[in-house]
């Protein structure tokens, strides 16, 4: 019993020192940390993987001239996956129990990864040994596999060793498209992290603020401080220039995304440039028109009629006068002589 307490008692300590380092950062990720045995993963960014480069594709069946077009930019790859869960008798006699999980290394240089981890344990067995590891994988796992990562879509089908594969290294792509798709997701997903994380200069007002403060136009890439916007779209909704609320960006054609505008205005000016917009893009379709009596939009047929859904009054859409099935629309004068 004392030989567990003591080994627990370890493990503690280990893992204070991994959450004082780690965790602010989001590298820790406590799985299991009230009682043992105690689980958590470790998401480790590889040396290189944040700068941006450009990966070559397999060039096969290519000819040589387009090999140079065959090529995809990345910035960021998706961190490895280290899962642990300490036994017992971690540290004195045994090791940590582990997965190691990657999106872009496939399952044979993964197992190369998880024998080395292996390795170095036997190193330093009897000491804690998961700040080790971490600080390996991040620096000397490339170097281990000699692969740059320009080079990680050449390597995917790296063949298995005469060791097979261990069940440890668990690849989370099942083709080239996957790992592709996975690869420009999380390099989305991360810019715009790092971009509401530093500093951003506003176009239109000159200051700098941090980017969470800003509004980014999906569709083009502009961007433009929030009380700026506001201001922009207070303006033009205003005017009633509801086709002109596009990107400030001189010359620049995107439209706003409605949830840009609907967060930059007051609920009543949102709802007046729906309201506006709405009427604008009626306007402009042809077979639009309005019932003479409550107003309500009308789909005009094909025989000049229209049928209000609203007060279900029939009318001539030339004249706008009860439908007169046979009989020409009454001029002016006619309807004088009438009254």
């Amino acid at each position: 019993d004392n030989f567990f307490r003591m080994s627990i008692a370890e493990q503690q300590e280990e893992l204070s020192v991994l959450e004082s380092m780690y965790e602010t950062d989001g590298t820790y990720i406590p799985l299991s940390r009230e009682q043992p045995p105690f689980s958590f993963q470790m998401l480790v960014t590889v040396d290189g993987s944040d700068d941006e480069f450009e990966a070559e594709l397999p060039n096969e069946g290519q000819s040589s001239t387009s090999k140079l077009q065959n090529k995809i930019r990345i910035k960021y790859l998706p961190p490895l996956i280290l899962q642990v869960s300490l036994p017992d008798d971690y540290p004195a006699s045994r090791g940590p129990d582990f997965q190691l999980r990657c999106s872009w290394l496939n399952s044979a240089n993964l197992s190369k990864l998880c024998r080395n981890l292996d390795e170095i344990w036997q190193g330093q067995s009897g000491y804690p040994v998961i700040f080790s590891w971490v600080q390996w994988l991040q620096h000397d796992a490339l170097k281990f596999l000699e692969m740059r990562p320009e080079d990680l879509f050449l390597r995917w089908n790296d063949s298995e060793t005469s060791q097979g594969t261990d069940p440890r290294a668990i690849c989370e792509s099942g083709n080239m498209q996957q790992i592709i798709y996975q690869i420009l997701r999380y390099g989305k997903v991360r810019q715009h992290e790092k971009f509401l994380q530093d500093m951003q200069e506003c176009k239109i007002c000159f200051t700098e603020k941090p980017g969470s403060q800003f509004y980014r136009i999906e569709g083009c890439g502009h961007f433009y401080c929030r009380p700026c916007f506001h201001d922009y779209c207070a303006v033009m909704i205003k005017e009633g220039a509801v086709n002109k609320l596009r990107c400030p960006s001189t010359k620049c054609p995107e439209m706003l995304p409605p949830h840009i505008i609907r967060d930059s205005v007051s609920p009543e000016a949102f709802a007046k440039w729906e309201r506006l917009l709405l009427d604008k893009t009626l306007d402009s379709m042809e077979d639009i028109v309005y019932c003479p009596r409550c107003k309500a939009v009308v789909i005009e047929e094909s025989d000049n009629s229209g049928r209000c859904p609203s007060c279900f009054f029939v009318f001539c859409t030339l004249c706008m006068e009860s439908w007169h099935l046979g009989t020409k629309c009454m001029t002016p004068q006619e309807k004088v002589k009438i009254i």
